[in-house]
C-alpha cells in the first residue's frame, strides 16, 4: 500500500521535463532582461539629466516666488501688467466674437441659399439683408 502511495506522488518524467523546459525559458528571459538594463550603464562616469527631486524643486519654487513677490512689489509694474494682458485678453474676444457672428450670418445665407422650396417674405428679406451686407464689406 506504501509503494501505491510512493508512485503516485512522483510526478511522471514529462511533467518534470515540461517544469525544467518553463524554468529555463523564464531564466532566458530574466537574464535578457537584465542585460538590456546593463546596456545603458556602461557609460558610467557621464553625468545623465535626471529630473530634479522633490527637495530641490520646491527650493527653487521658494527663490522664484520670492523674485515674483519682490518684482510685483513694485507698484508700476504690478498695475501695468495686468492691465494690459486684460486689454489684450479683450481685444482678442472682441475679434473672435465678430469672427462668429460673421460664420453666423454666412450659415444663415447659405441655408437660405439651399432651400428649394419657395421662401416667406420674411426669408426673402434676411437673404437680401444678408447678401447685401456680404457684398459691402
Amino acid at each position: 500500500m506504501a509503494l501505491i502511495a510512493m508512485q503516485t506522488l512522483v510526478p511522471p518524467k514529462s511533467l518534470l521535463l515540461v517544469h525544467k523546459l518553463v524554468h529555463s525559458r523564464v531564466n532566458l528571459l530574466v537574464n535578457q532582461k537584465r542585460q538590456q538594463n546593463n546596456v545603458g550603464r556602461e557609460g558610467y562616469g557621464e553625468h545623465e539629466s535626471r529630473p530634479h527631486g522633490i527637495k530641490a524643486m520646491k527650493k527653487l519654487r521658494k527663490t522664484n516666488g520670492k523674485e515674483k513677490a519682490s518684482a510685483s512689489a513694485s507698484p508700476s509694474a504690478a498695475s501695468a501688467s495686468p492691465s494690459a494682458e486684460f486689454s489684450k485678453m479683450f481685444e482678442l474676444k472682441q475679434k473672435d466674437l465678430e469672427g462668429m457672428k460673421e460664420l453666423q450670418k454666412l450659415s444663415i445665407l447659405d441655408s437660405l441659399i439651399a432651400k428649394k422650396e419657395n421662401l416667406d417674405e420674411e426669408d426673402k428679406v434676411v437673404k437680401k439683408k444678408l447678401v447685401a451686407e456680404l457684398f459691402l464689406t
